[in-house]
């Protein structure tokens, strides 16, 4: 990969290959631009409230802010499966 190919999607797509699992069961959180290939690129894709415009729109769900303890929202919801 070059620099130019590197981004956290990528990242997340070599994990996902290493561990023999599809995007679509890949849970992904995030609250910048930055985020949104990402977000969108998982089968389940958390921004927090207080993030972008672009890295809410690329979500599946939106949780709290992180003032009001968003991730733990998140990681809570995915450990329930209520999302």
């Amino acid at each position: 990969m070059t620099a130019e190919t590197v981004s956290k999607i990528s990242g997340v797509e070599m994990a996902a290959k290493q561990l023999g699992i599809s995007l679509a069961d890949v849970a992904a959180i995030g609250d910048g631009d930055n985020d949104a290939d990402m977000l969108a690129g998982c089968g389940l894709g958390i921004s927090l409230a207080n993030g972008t415009d672009m890295a809410k729109a690329a979500s599946t769900h939106v949780v709290g802010s992180c003032d009001d303890a968003g991730f733990a929202q998140a990681i809570q919801m995915i450990l329930e499966k209520r999302i």
